[in-house]
């Protein structure tokens, strides 16, 4: 079963880290993650591991 951060991010939800006592983040790290702040949740593939294999593109 996948985990519900590669859910959130095939059904692009953002992702909310709650500070403790509410959730289990220090409050440095309690924050949300949209998908826009990134690039929608895509994978960059380099453009070296295209250059040697045909498969990717």
């Amino acid at each position: 079963m996948p985990c519900g951060f590669c859910l959130g991010r095939r059904w692009k939800e953002p992702i909310v880290r709650k500070q403790y006592p509410v959730g289990s983040f220090h409050k440095n790290f309690a924050v949300t993650i949209n998908p826009t702040d990134g690039n929608d949740w895509t994978w960059a593939i380099p453009e070296r591991e295209s250059d040697y294999n045909a498969d990717v593109k």
